[in-house]
């Protein structure tokens, strides 16, 4: 799959924003050098593919998409509800068998932004299903899976190496392979940030039902931080069009009723700021979201971007979401993202270019080793 151009990006952008004029978003959908077909597949990819659907017809504009493209979208969209309905069905039979043992668990991302902030489990897409235990119940919650059918996928790393190394257990699939689990004690990697208090993420935990079971979800407050934390960093905002969005609809959803004060907290306790600052401008620039100025303004003080610096951290940010094959472009894979993730991720300016000039030059060396190696087997393929 071909990552999108700015044609597709920009009618992606105009069916998903808030802040649209009904003018602009019918002159980006009826380009007549826009492929409605590319872009249905990109949105597919993106993971957004049923709330474009949705979007069309919210905005009433589904009778300018050509009817086959409409038809493959409206399928798409029902595809995607009735594979959640099947993962709600599973998640019920799991967190009643993690709650019937007394485990507490907090229900992260897709389900619960599905259920509770979409509040349509059909326009959600979810690759698996992530579940917050204590970190003293992270045995008892693996064999429980384990008693349920599911198995550990350990095709990357072991059992042993997760409960090691990592923020998670090892992946659970179900038997028949259409479903995964992931039992956190956190919500970010180790390595990511400086330590967030999951104890506190733990006492602000705040009581929900999801698939019809009573169970745990994180406050708002930290449900936006948490998302916003994901798609950003590991993920470094790449093909993460749907992580904005998801932060678009909690800020629509929960924006009145939100503490910034207890979001920028945490925040710098995780030296996240950056991060949480870039997500909520994209959110609000791109995406229309009502993000409050004193938020902004906020974060913004204890940020050292110059103004150049800033401009671009966004355009090179907005760019990444809708990366879909990194390999199809060197110059995001080489440079503009190892740039974004310098910028964003170092102290000082001279340890964000030394970062990234590191970075390139370990991909010439390994680019021009496979090279080297391709034409030596060639040469002796001749010989």
């Amino acid at each position: 799959m071909t990552n999108p151009t700015i044609l597709e990006r920009r009618a992606l952008l105009s069916c998903l924003a808030a802040n649209q004029t009904p003018q602009q978003i019918h002159s980006d959908i009826i380009n007549p050098q826009l492929s409605w077909e590319k872009t249905l597949g990109a949105a597919c990819q993106l993971g957004i593919g049923p709330l474009l659907y949705a979007r069309l017809g919210e905005l009433g504009v589904r009778d300018k998409i050509p009817v086959d493209v409409l038809r493959q979208s409206k399928a798409h969209c029902f595809s995607s509800q009735a594979r959640n309905m099947k993962v709600y069905a599973e998640l019920k039979t799991v967190l009643e068998a993690l709650t019937g043992e007394g485990l507490p668990v907090i229900v992260l991302k897709g389900a619960v932004l599905a259920e509770l902030v979409y509040q349509h489990v059909g326009l959600r897409t979810m690759a698996d299903v992530d579940l917050l235990v204590d970190k003293k119940n992270l045995d008892k919650a693996g064999s429980i899976l384990e008693r349920l059918g599911y198995v550990p996928d350990e095709h990357h790393r072991d059992k042993h190496w997760y409960r090691e190394h990592h923020h998670h257990l090892v992946p659970y699939v179900s038997s028949d392979g259409s479903m995964t689990i992931e039992i956190h004690w956190h919500i970010i990697e180790r390595t990511a940030f400086n330590d967030l208090p999951i104890e506190e993420l733990w006492a602000h935990a705040r009581a929900v039902k999801i698939a019809s079971v009573p169970c745990l979800t994180l406050s708002a407050e930290h449900m936006l931080l948490h998302v916003g934390l994901h798609l950003s960093s590991p993920n470094r905002f790449q093909g993460q069009l749907r992580g904005l969005y998801d932060v678009a609809e909690l800020l629509r959803r929960y924006g009145d009723d939100l503490d910034w004060t207890e979001v920028c907290r945490v925040a710098t306790i995780a030296d996240a700021r950056k991060y949480l600052y870039v997500v909520l401008c994209l959110a609000r620039d791109a995406l229309g979201a009502p993000v409050p100025i004193v938020a902004i303004r906020q974060l913004r003080r204890e940020i050292s971007f110059l103004p150049f610096e800033e401009r671009l951290v966004m355009q090179l940010a907005l760019n990444a979401a809708f990366i879909i094959d990194v390999e199809e472009d060197s110059i995001y894979e080489w440079v503009l993202l190892d740039l974004l993730n310098g910028l964003l991720g170092c102290r000082t300016r001279r340890e964000a270019c030394q970062t990234v000039i590191t970075k390139i030059a370990q991909r010439a060396r390994l680019t021009m080793a496979s090279k080297w190696g391709r034409q030596v087997v060639s040469s002796s393929r001749r010989v």
